[in-house]
Formats: structure tokens, C-alpha cells, sequence
């Protein structure tokens, strides 16, 4: 795990939310891999990410995004993306 996983997990346990890590290869939708999925039957994953990574390694944040919303929205999944700014309880709050 990453040490944004780390924290994001922290984060999900401390506020009891129904998510759980899968980005050690546990879980796929088509053939991608989020960090994170909603535990209660709920199609919703989640992806941590640092933005300076994206930028440099995977063509560039916003072709990485709309991506892999393309391929969750073609399996009924929502995807919702948290950069290092944004990975704290009042983001993460509104997946409750």
C-alpha cells in the first residue's frame, strides 16, 4: 500500500465507512484495478491518487480519469477520485 492508501484506509476505518482496499489486486472491473470499493452491494469505487504521478507516468491526469471512467461506467460502476489534496474526512465524507 502506498503510504495515500495508508492514510485513505485510516480514514475509512476512523468514520466506519462501508469501503474496503482492493488495490493489491483483490477485486478488478475490467481488468482495472481501483484502490478501494463500497462494501454494501454499492457500485462505487475509489481511487487515490498523486497528482504529479499521474501527470507524468499515465499520459496525464485527466486521460487517466476519463478512462477509467470510461471502462467503470461500461461495468455500472461510479468512480470517484481523491488527489493527495483531497484524501481527508470532510472529502472523504461525502461518500457517506
Amino acid at each position: 500500500m502506498s503510504n495515500l492508501e495508508i492514510k485513505s484506509l485510516g480514514i475509512i476505518q476512523k468514520m466506519g465507512l462501508p469501503y474496503k482496499f482492493v488495490g493489491n489486486g483483490e477485486f478488478f472491473v475490467g481488468r482495472k484495478c481501483p484502490d478501494f470499493v463500497n462494501c454494501n452491494g454499492e457500485k462505487i469505487a475509489v481511487e487515490v491518487y498523486y497528482r504529479r504521478h499521474k501527470d507524468m507516468f499515465s499520459g496525464g491526469l485527466e486521460n487517466w480519469k476519463k478512462d477509467r471512467q470510461k471502462i467503470f461506467s461500461e461495468y455500472g460502476w461510479k468512480i470517484i477520485f481523491f488527489d493527495e489534496t483531497q484524501v481527508n474526512e470532510e472529502s472523504f465524507g461525502r461518500l457517506l
